[in-house]
């Protein structure tokens, strides 16, 4: 699960939303840094344009939980100083 973890993180970070269509469902939905809910397309809209561009983040993860095929984790992710979300301030 942690090498797919980091398998999604560095697609993210690297735009790569071949890879990221590979790993999420395409029901697949998040909470986005503008605290609204979003899905993959939406997500590769604001890659794309350049308002998500995000350089490094820290990924903690606090649980991990697997159900049959499927595996769940939670936790948080936090920018890089560095990193820019358009229209959202940095910490």
């Amino acid at each position: 699960m942690r090498k797919v973890s980091a398998w999604e993180v560095n697609a993210f970070l690297t735009n790569d939303t071949v890879s990221l269509a590979k790993l999420w469902s395409p029901d697949y939905v998040v909470m986005n840094p503008f605290n609204k809910i979003v899905t993959f397309n939406e997500i590769k809209t604001l890659m794309r344009t350049a308002k998500i561009n995000q350089v490094r983040f820290e990924r903690i993860s606090e649980k991990i939980t697997l159900i049959q095929s499927l595996a769940i984790e939670m936790g948080q992710e936090i920018p890089d100083q560095n990193s820019a979300v358009a229209g959202v301030p940095k910490m």
